[in-house]
């Protein structure tokens, strides 16, 4: 990765991550994604990995 070629980095693969990515990349930006493991693989453990659609913020309990 050169720092010169991505303008935002995302810290994490899982759906947050991959959503924020698709609407920076939607908006012209350079982006970067980086998981410790395979992309889409893992879950978050504050927002329980899903989004949930009667919520404007994701479901925000374990």
């Amino acid at each position: 990765m050169n720092s010169r070629d991505t303008d935002v980095l995302v810290l994490g693969g899982g759906v947050i991550g991959l959503a924020c990515a698709y609407y920076l990349l939607g908006s012209g930006r350079k982006v970067t994604v980086i998981d410790q493991g395979a992309v889409g693989s893992g879950s978050s453990h504050g927002n329980c990995g899903t989004l949930t659609p009667s919520h404007a913020m994701p479901l925000a309990m374990p």
